[in-house]
C-alpha cells in the first residue's frame, strides 16, 4: 500500500503573529526611545570629557605641586651653596692668612737672623774701632803689634829737640804690655859714613813690652839721641839696620831726605821695598815744617804707600 506523502510546516500561522507583533512592539519601543539614546551618547562623552578634564586637572595639580616643591628644593640648594661658598670663602681666606703669617714667620727669622749678623758685626766692629784706635799712632791705623821707630839724628833735627820728644811720647802712650817696641836711632856724624843707636839692655835686638817702666826707659833714651844729634842723613842705611828686627812695623822720624851715602830718594824707595818685600809696614812722620818742602813729602808719602804704611807730619806749632 503505497504511502501518503506529508508536507512539514516549521512556523505556524500563529507563530509568525506572534513574531509579527514581537517585531512590530521592538520598533514602535526603538522609535520611543530613540532620543534617550542619543542622550546617552552625549552622556557618555560628556563623562569622557570630565574625565580628561579631571586626569587633566590632576596633573595639573601634581605638576604644580611638584614645581612648588622643586622650587622650594632650590631655594633650600641655593642657601646650602651659598653656606658652602661661605665657608669655602672662609677657609680661603683662613689659609691666605694662615700663609701669610708663616712667610711673617720667616721674615721674622730672616730678621732676627739678619739682626743677629748686625749685632755680631757690629760688635766686631767695635772691638775693631777700639783696636784700631788704640793703634791709631799719629792717626797712623796699623794692625800691627810689634814696631821699631827709626829716628833721625841727624844736625838738622836739633831744632826739632821738643816737637820729636812729644810726637814720641804720643807714639808711647795707647800702648800697653802686649805691644812691643825697639827704638834705633841714625846718622853719619863726623867722618862717620853712618852710625846706629839702639836701646841697651832689651833682648830680641831692643824689642820690649811697652810697660810703664819701659816707656820710662824709652822716653829717656829719646831724649839721650836728641843730646847727640850732628852730621848728616843716611836714611836708606837706618831702614836697612830696621829691616833686621823681628817685628810688624817700622816707624821712620826725619826732618828731610837722604843726604849720605844715597841722595837719590826714588832709588832709595826701590832699594828698600825690594829688600822688604812686604813683610813689613813702613810708617812715615814728618818732622818739622815739611809743608814747605813738596819734595820731601813725596819722597815719605811714596816710601810709605810702595809698603802698606801710611804717611803723617808733626809741624811746629
Amino acid at each position: 500500500m503505497k504511502r501518503r506523502s506529508r508536507e512539514v510546516v516549521i512556523f505556524s500561522m500563529s507563530a509568525l503573529d506572534l513574531f509579527a507583533s514581537a517585531l512590530g512592539a521592538f520598533i514602535l519601543v526603538t522609535i520611543v526611545l530613540l532620543p534617550y539614546y542619543l542622550k546617552h551618547d552625549d552622556v557618555v562623552r560628556d563623562n569622557n570629557k570630565m574625565r580628561e578634564k579631571i586626569v587633566e586637572l590632576e596633573q595639573t595639580v601634581s605638576t604644580s605641586v611638584s614645581k612648588a616643591e622643586l622650587e622650594e628644593a632650590q631655594k633650600q640648594i641655593d642657601r646650602l651653596q651659598a653656606k658652602i661658598q661661605t665657608s669655602n670663602n672662609l677657609n680661603e681666606r683662613l689659609r691666605a692668612a694662615e700663609e701669610r703669617a708663616r712667610q711673617a714667620e720667616k721674615k721674622i727669622a730672616a730678621a732676627e737672623s739678619s739682626a743677629d749678623k748686625v749685632k755680631a758685626d757690629l760688635n766686631e766692629a767695635r772691638k775693631e774701632a777700639k783696636r784700631r784706635v788704640k793703634f791709631a799712632l799719629l792717626g797712623l791705623a796699623t794692625n800691627a803689634q810689634s814696631f821699631v821707630v827709626v829716628m833721625d839724628m841727624s844736625g838738622s833735627m836739633k831744632k826739632f829737640r821738643n816737637i820729636t820728644l812729644q810726637t814720641m811720647q804720643k807714639i808711647l802712650e795707647p800702648m800697653s804690655e802686649k805691644e812691643k817696641l825697639g827704638i834705633i836711632g841714625f846718622h853719619a856724624p863726623g867722618t862717620k859714613a853712618f852710625y846706629t843707636v839702639q836701646l841697651p839692655r832689651w833682648p830680641n835686638r831692643g824689642i820690649a813690652p811697652m810697660l810703664n817702666q819701659n816707656k820710662g826707659i824709652a822716653m829717656n833714651f829719646v831724649r839721650n839721641m836728641m843730646g847727640r844729634v850732628d852730621g848728616g842723613t843716611p836714611t836708606m842705611d837706618g831702614l836697612m839696620a830696621a829691616l833686621q828686627y823681628n817685628v810688624d812695623a817700622i816707624i821712620l822720624m826725619t826732618d828731610g831726605q837722604p843726604t849720605v851715602p844715597n841722595r837719590n830718594w826714588r832709588q832709595v824707595i826701590q832699594n828698600i821695598t825690594r829688600r822688604n818685600g812686604g813683610r813689613k809696614e813702613i810708617h812715615t812722620v814728618a818732622i818739622g815744617n815739611f809743608y814747605e818742602r813738596p819734595t820731601f813729602v813725596t819722597f815719605l808719602s811714596q816710601l810709605a804707600r810702595a809698603n802698606g804704611g801710611k804717611f803723617t807730619g808733626v809741624a811746629l806749632p
